[in-house]
């Protein structure tokens, strides 16, 4: 650890790449966060767009809810299973657990979106008044919901699980580049004789050339000034 911090002080290509990729990791965790939440309540959101539709199928069809004693079906699932009865057959229930409806929700829900908690279990509740003047209630376990919700948001995060580690070589490529170029314009420099100041190589990067240029206009100018006698007279 200690070396690294050493090489971390003396060296500006790492101190370059670090910083580059400490900020590259802020933002693709913040992006990344905001990606899952987003998703997860757009998932929640589509999800109460198939209570309504349900809802409105039924009082477009004008569908009859006989609730036969035999109620399995094929392929019948928590994650398929959406329940719709009559509001008022809430205070008819005869089971306890959700695959036997009428469930007992209670009959004075408002008509809307709620979530509440029956027979042990939370449920995501719609409550709509048909054409016919019914009361129907279109509802799905919220565990169900929250991990179809959370699947889909991971889902979302594969393209940033990707671009991350990708961007990072990116960003480690272009610096190495970078500072490969820088030394082999100071190698080119220190291989120089003493008179040698023609201008460095036109066609490098003007990041670059700039300081080098900088340095060597520097150096030529020293000595015009520190050799001229009349600087020191008193």
């Amino acid at each position: 650890m200690d070396g690294f911090k050493k090489r971390l002080r003396d060296s500006v290509q790492l101190r370059l790449s670090v910083t580059l990729s400490l900020a590259i990791l802020i933002v693709a965790v913040l992006a990344g966060i905001f990606a899952f939440v987003s998703a997860f309540d757009e998932a929640h959101e589509m999800q109460d767009d198939t209570l309504r539709q349900v809802a409105v199928l039924f009082d477009r069809q004008q569908v009859s809810l006989p609730y036969p004693a035999s109620q399995e079906v094929d392929g019948d699932n928590e994650e398929s299973r959406v329940i719709v009865q009559y509001l008022a057959d809430g205070s008819k229930a005869i089971g306890n657990d959700d695959p036997l409806i009428p469930l007992p929700f209670p009959t004075t829900l408002a008509d809307g979106l709620s979530t509440l908690n029956v027979i042990d279990e939370d449920f995501r509740v719609l409550v709509r008044t048909t054409a016919r003047g019914e009361r129907i209630v279109v509802a799905q376990e919220t565990g169900v919901r929250d991990k179809e919700a959370r699947e889909s948001a991971w889902r979302s995060l594969l393209p940033f699980l990707i671009l991350f580690p990708v961007l990072l070589l990116a960003v480690g490529d272009l610096v190495r580049k970078l500072f490969r170029l820088i030394a082999a314009l100071s190698a080119d420099i220190d291989r120089r004789d003493e008179q040698a100041l023609h201008p460095i190589d036109e066609h490098a990067p003007s990041s670059c050339v700039h300081p080098l240029k900088a340095i060597l206009r520097l150096s030529t100018e020293l000595p015009k000034r520190f050799g001229t006698p009349d600087r020191f007279r008193g």
